[in-house]
């Protein structure tokens, strides 16, 4: 894999891959079938994640529920020690059901200067809020009353640089609710993380962006970091950055100057992956969308696993002012939004070589076999 470090995005995916390799044991076909055909067809996806900060071994523990747990200078010394990921059950808490937090104190490396980093959380079972410095800076799912599970959900976060001691502590905090079973942290990957994939970029555009719900509805993520001045992070599922259960219409927007030492000959626009349907302006002008026949060329595929580029046509872009680009979002169903990068301007040349990294995203049951078979 040339050295990158490849984290599966899909949340069936830890059970999928156990569930093949008995299945594949068995010695009767016809029950192999049985088995295959009683799971649900997993869409898989892949970045190109380097940890920065590992993050699995040893964490802060205690259950009960407290806002205070948040807080950096908050007194952690009698809390117990567990091992992440696994779940507290396994870690001497057996049978317990209910609230608990996990809490992490890391120093930071003077080097790093990397932007757009990602907390990645692996698997938690059942909800969970994750706070850095006291900021929220993601859920996923809904905390009681009513709860909605999400314990088959891949957590990945912003971890915004903002928000760091660059000369300090910086704490980490994960408040968890499990409803019944097992709980926590569960399992793997747990670190910060950057994605090499944003080196082939002209201009990253990962980061807040202005973002919109069309809706009658109202869906707001209180304290959640950014959220009040109706910004969301690009990318990310909006389920876990304040959305949850929102399926529908939004519109995200960001302004951009382009640099003098862009070339914007050959030049275009992409937003990763996004769940489900996407249309994209630029200055006012339509430059795409993945319902257009030249963008999909003909594929059979969900939306979803369509990575997003556009050319962009000359006379477009201004060098003089900012340029704004707005996309809507059309979420059918399930999860929904610009939800894995890169997103920001590339050449053709180099979108060419991303569409030849990223890995295979298969649509259908058995591409998922035949991938995990060979593969």
């Amino acid at each position: 894999m040339s050295g990158r470090e490849r984290v599966f995005f899909d949340d069936q995916n830890i059970r999928m891959t156990t569930v093949i390799a008995n299945i594949l044991s068995l010695r009767n076909f016809r029950l192999s079938l049985v088995f295959l055909i009683a799971f649900s067809i997993p869409v898989l996806h892949a970045e190109s994640l380097k940890k920065i900060i590992d993050l699995e071994g040893d964490w802060k523990f205690t259950v009960g529920d407290d806002p205070a747990w948040a807080e950096v200078d908050y007194n952690d010394s009698d809390w117990d020690i567990v091992s992440v990921p696994g779940s507290w059950e396994s870690e001497g808490f057996a049978d317990y059901n209910g609230f608990a937090w996990y809490r992490k104190g890391i120093h930071l490396n003077k080097d790093i200067e990397i932007e757009n980093m990602f907390l990645v959380m692996g698997y938690i079972d059942d909800v969970d809020e994750v706070y850095l410095n006291g900021h929220l800076i993601g859920a996923t799912g809904t905390m009681p009353t009513p709860m909605t599970t999400a314990h088959r959900f891949y957590r990945k976060y912003p971890f915004p640089v903002e928000l760091l001691n660059t000369n300090g502590k910086n704490v980490i905090a994960i408040r968890v609710f499990d409803e019944y079973g097992e709980g926590g942290i569960y399992a793997g990957p747990v670190g910060v993380f950057y994605d090499e994939d944003q080196e082939l970029l002209s201009l990253n555009l990962a980061g807040y962006w202005d973002f919109e719900i069309i809706s009658k509805e109202e869906y707001t993520a209180g304290q959640l970091y950014n959220q009040n001045n109706g910004k969301i992070y690009v990318p990310g599922y909006w389920e876990s950055l304040g959305f949850h259960g929102f399926d529908g219409i939004a519109v995200y927007s960001t302004t951009f100057s382009l640099p003098s030492t862009i070339d914007e000959q050959d030049l275009m626009i992409v937003l990763g992956y996004i769940d489900d349907i996407d249309n994209v302006f630029i200055n006012g002008v339509a430059i795409g969308s993945v319902e257009n026949p030249e963008t999909n060329k003909g594929r059979d595929e969900h939306f979803d696993v369509i990575l997003r580029g556009y050319k962009i046509p000359p006379g477009t872009l201004k060098h003089t002012r900012n340029n704004i680009l707005e996309v809507r979002v059309i979420d059918t169903g399930g999860l929904g939004g610009i939800y894995e990068g890169p997103v920001g301007l590339i050449t053709e040349k180099e979108f060419e070589t991303l569409n030849r990294i990223q890995e295979p995203k298969p649509s259908s049951f058995w591409e998922f076999i035949y991938y995990k078979i060979f593969n």
